[in-house]
């Protein structure tokens, strides 16, 4: 059931730089999440594809555009506890979205137990 409560929550995020939640099911023993069709490909084989070398233009390009979509999240209580290349899609023309997935998100809500601690609860497969 939390999966889908988080799945939910996902599903409202709307910015051009995150990928749309399309819709969320259970079937098969297990949940599903369905989004958006993105052409392009992740920021990791972006990077392997240059040796690593990102030139200042795409930096100043994609991660200003990835930092406006992170603040959308975090401005509705949730943190992506995956940011990774692997989970960046670069699209044409250097726009990027972030993947997301309620396993790797996290709200801010929960109370927090331990001053001094984040207060995001940390979502696992074990608590879907």
């Amino acid at each position: 059931m939390l999966f889908f409560q988080e799945a939910s929550a996902l599903a409202t995020l709307k910015h051009p730089n995150i990928v749309n939640v399309l819709s969320f099911f259970r079937a098969n023993g297990t949940v599903y999440m369905v989004m958006e069709y993105q052409d392009g490909k992740n920021l990791q084989a972006y990077l392997t594809a240059r040796s690593g070398n990102l030139s200042e233009k795409f930096l100043r390009t994609v991660f200003p555009q990835l930092l406006d979509g992170l603040t959308l999240i975090h401005s509705c209580d949730l943190l992506h506890l995956d940011i990774k290349p692997g989970n960046i899609h670069i699209r044409p023309a250097a726009i990027p979205c972030f993947w997301i997935s309620a396993p790797c998100m996290a709200s801010r809500k929960v109370g927090n137990r331990n001053p001094g601690r984040s207060s995001a609860r940390f979502l696992t497969d074990r608590t879907i």
